[in-house]
């Protein structure tokens, strides 16, 4: 994580504060985790303490919409490393950098043989006009290389100009619904 936020980073201080950032993101994951002995972190908690920073008073500019679903740790880590980028970007570049712009995460989840089906679906509207990065960043390697090898997640990205749209596909192999035996 060092050797990717130096190569990516332009100055010393863009490098402090992207770093701090990942190891704070880690350390929320790591505290939902450890609050269930390791075992599993809820989606949703993860999404409010990364996206918290970013709403408003009446929770307009970030939009939560799925059925509780419970991470496994070897889910919860990558996911909420993603989840931060993509926040990050957002309010740099994106939907939450523009007074009124909206992030909406939707997400469902649907037992399978091999676990739990989660599809999630990032939306930004109400930013600036979105182009594809000339070079792939940190956020972008993680989203696809990352979430690809570790969750044999499918992601897809769509630069529309209108806003942001990045979709996850992941079959969580030890993933539960709250009070669903395993």
């Amino acid at each position: 994580m060092v050797g990717a936020t130096a190569r990516s980073a332009s100055s010393i201080d863009d490098f402090y504060h992207a770093f701090v950032g990942r190891i704070i993101s880690l350390a929320n994951t790591h505290t939902l985790l450890t609050e269930a002995v390791w075992q599993t972190a809820s989606l949703r908690d993860i999404m409010e303490k990364e996206l918290k920073p970013y709403n408003d008073a009446r929770g307009g500019r970030v939009i939560l919409n799925g059925p509780a679903v419970d991470l496994p740790s070897e889910a919860a880590v990558p996911i909420g490393m993603a989840l931060h980028e993509l926040s990050t970007n957002a309010a740099k570049y994106g939907a939450l950098s523009a007074k009124g712009g909206q992030v909406l995460i939707s997400w469902d989840a649907e037992p399978e043989d091999e676990g739990i089906r989660l599809k999630l679906l990032w939306e930004e509207r109400g930013g600036p006009a979105v182009s594809p990065p000339t070079r792939q960043g940190f956020g972008s390697r993680l989203l696809h290389r990352v979430l690809a090898t570790q969750l044999n997640a499918k992601v897809e990205t769509d630069f529309n100009p209108e806003g942001l749209r990045v979709s996850i596909d992941a079959v969580l192999k030890q993933g539960q619904f709250p009070n669903t035996p395993v």
